[in-house]
């Protein structure tokens, strides 16, 4: 991999961008945690026990109640969810301004688009089998939630949902024999209601990360026992093809997708360079980045403007950067 292109600020710059907290909606000392983003101006920024939303790009931010559990995710500007690993999800109608709770337990996969939220739930053993699996889909804007069946027989907690659309694709693994596990993707076209499956490339047991563009073109890493690999698939995860990003990939690695031929991805490895694609992971080139990064997080991309989390120093300050360019360079976002 390549020495980064040339650095937009030094990391000490990065840090006092990160303070430069001058509202008072925001604690002194707030890092954050998670973000979720609807659009390339809305977002939502979360630390301990504090929620700043802004809807101008990150020029101003509000502050609202954290949600009980877990980081959130939005469908649009006023529906959204928040859980975490095997925990009760919680729903807000209001943009974040109250939160209250639902009757799904043990959430295991979440996602939401096209007007519709789906659900994996189930309860799982310490062994690592899951009992009463269940997936489940409801309007983002009611809490009417109706359960449906699995796509395939489950057998490992490592699932994964991602939608695009109408567009569904759970991966999970499926027992085929007494030693032996499948490892599967189910894919629909008609927002749940009816699933074809095949084979997935990545091993249940490790998860999988899923990024879709379009109907057609789906992204994906998969971890190993020490290094991951990442794919691409032209023909909506029916076959994945493995790219060659080089000096990559360990586990850690992440990769985001911009659109059906541009994504960007990081070995978050020795000094977290970042690298980026235009010919659909054929060739890679690396970007311009701040220094001192030592770790990529969350990657968001909505278009042409992307929002990352990252980690910088020694210390493993959180950080949030912003491009406008497709990833090509990155900018720090003051928390105001």
């Amino acid at each position: 991999m390549k020495a980064a292109l040339g650095a937009v600020i030094g990391a000490a710059a990065l840090v006092a961008a990160l303070g430069a907290q001058a509202g008072s909606s925001v604690r002194p000392g707030f890092e954050p945690q998670w973000f979720t983003a609807i659009s390339a101006t809305e977002f939502w920024l979360g630390g301990k026990g504090v929620v700043l939303h802004t809807s101008d790009g990150g020029r101003h931010f509000g502050r609202l109640p954290a949600p009980p559990a877990g980081p959130a995710s939005f469908a649009d500007s006023r529906d959204g969810f928040a859980f975490g690993w095997q925990t009760q999800l919680y729903a807000t109608h209001g943009g974040g301004r109250a939160w209250h709770r639902l009757a799904l337990r043990s959430v295991l996969a979440f996602a939401a688009s096209g007007g519709t939220a789906y659900a994996v739930t189930g309860r799982c053993t310490e062994d690592g089998f899951c009992l009463d699996v269940r997936f489940q889909h409801s309007a983002v804007s009611s809490d009417a939630w109706i359960s449906a069946p699995m796509p395939f027989a489950h057998a490992v907690p490592n699932f994964e949902l991602a939608t695009r659309g109408s567009n569904v694709w759970l991966f999970g693994g499926s027992s085929a024999g007494r030693y032996r596990l499948r490892n599967l993707l189910a894919r629909s076209a008609n927002a749940g209601r009816t699933f074809v499956t095949g084979t997935a490339p990545c091993d249940a047991e490790l998860a999988a990360e899923l990024e879709p563009v379009s109907a057609r073109i789906v992204w994906a890493f998969c971890p190993t026992g020490l290094m991951g690999i990442a794919y691409r698939s032209t023909d909506g995860g029916a076959r994945f093809k493995p790219l060659l990003i080089p000096h990559c990939c360990p586990n850690s690695t992440a990769l985001a997708a911009v659109s059906e031929s541009v994504a960007v991805a990081s070995a978050n490895a020795a000094d977290s360079h970042l690298v980026r694609t235009t010919d659909g992971g054929a060739t890679w080139r690396s970007t311009r980045t701040p220094r001192g990064i030592t770790d990529w997080g969350n990657i968001v991309f909505k278009g042409r403007v992307g929002l990352a989390l990252v980690s910088i120093g020694s210390r493993g300050t959180p950080a949030l950067l912003r491009t406008t360019d497709a990833g090509t360079s990155w900018q720090a976002v003051p928390i105001r």
